[in-house]
């Protein structure tokens, strides 16, 4: 989505032990919400076969759950993953083009044709007045990437406020912070991880829960449905994680 953003796989950063016991928090942290904003914002993007594919593969499930470890708190995250995993299993037993024509008619009802099931998922819809794409909502999304020398790929022709364009962000800031914690630099890990929480905060904590359940009920596949009920989750986490910063740290932007 950023010209900037590395490219993504499922689970692609290996979790270091021999990290520091206090970091060990932090690293996790960032390593989940780099693994599932990330494939959240692919998952809720236009269906492909490529990612259904990957999606499909036990191997990244068994990484998160390394990831996870015995945090009960977490579980949830997994057993949506899992549930997923299972759901484009299922797809591609039917074939890959009869799962990507389900995925596409889903989604096209969902997110394209003009409906009563239509959802529009763009911040402006939900903290602006709900009539209009671009508000300053908008124009402050994309100051924020700006401000990371980051720049949308015209390629994707989404707005900066859009659901998966949000996400990609939050996934971006996590890869970014667990490379400077790998290397050490914890001040500036902690700089990266107070962006992300401001970000949730202010942005897509405050309407992205209320789309994910949009999304489970309207939806009409398997996938769909656990892709929102994911998304809902990883929120929710992620707003309890913001708590947790801000009792490490005063929260705001640097």
């Amino acid at each position: 989505i950023f010209r900037a953003k590395s490219k993504n796989s499922l689970c692609g950063v290996v979790w270091s032990r021999r990290m520091e016991d206090e970091h060990m928090h932090d690293f996790r942290s960032a390593q989940i919400r780099s693994n599932t904003y990330g494939l959240v914002s692919l998952g809720l993007s236009f269906p492909n076969e490529s990612f259904l594919r990957a999606l499909s593969s036990k191997g990244w499930l068994v990484k998160l759950g390394d990831t996870l470890g015995d945090n009960e708190s977490l579980r949830v995250i997994h057993d949506s993953c899992a549930e997923l995993q299972g759901a484009a299993e299922l797809l591609l037993r039917k074939g890959a083009i009869s799962a990507l024509e389900e995925l596409n008619g889903d989604y096209t009802k969902l997110f394209l044709v003009p409906g009563p099931a239509q959802l529009h998922p763009y911040e402006a819809m939900y903290q602006g007045n709900g009539s209009a794409l671009m508000s300053q909502l908008t124009v402050e999304v994309l100051k924020t990437y700006r401000d990371d020398d980051l720049t949308l790929n015209e390629k994707e022709k989404e707005f900066p406020d859009h659901y998966t364009v949000e996400c990609e962000y939050l996934a971006h800031l996590a890869r970014r912070e667990l490379r400077v914690l790998a290397n050490g630099r914890s001040d500036t890990a902690t700089s990266l991880r107070k962006r992300a929480a401001v970000f949730v905060c202010e942005h897509l904590g405050r309407w992205g829960l209320l789309f994910s359940r949009q999304v489970i009920v309207q939806a009409m596949t398997t996938f769909y449905k656990e892709m929102g009920r994911l998304a809902e989750r990883l929120i929710s986490w992620d707003l309890s994680e913001c708590t947790y910063i801000k009792k490490q740290t005063s929260l705001g932007r640097n």
